[in-house]
């Protein structure tokens, strides 16, 4: 049985590098919403769910905790990649 907690390094550094070009892009000045495009293609689901939930509950702007989710899940995926290739690599080796 194992107990305690494992930090993802390749999640902590996914979501940092995420939450860094996410702010260097806010910090631009775009005219337009355009300038947020390459974030938001790289956030994808990420992106429907906030813009869905801003709408429902018409909250005036999602950016800020937008940056916060997108480093969130970019986390989670450098953790769900450290698992598959450590159970790919564990099951390469049984063969």
């Amino acid at each position: 049985m194992k107990i305690g907690c494992r930090i993802s390094v390749p999640g902590v550094l996914l979501g940092f590098t995420h939450l860094t070009f996410a702010l260097w892009v806010y910090s631009q000045h775009y005219e337009g919403g355009w300038g947020y495009f390459p974030i938001a293609v790289i956030d994808f689901p990420v992106t429907l769910i906030l813009v869905g939930i801003s709408r429902i509950f018409e909250l005036p702007s999602w950016w800020p905790w937008y940056f916060v989710v997108g480093s969130v899940w970019w986390y989670f995926v450098g953790m769900w990649l450290t698992r598959f290739f450590s159970k790919h690599i564990e099951n390469k080796g049984r063969k």
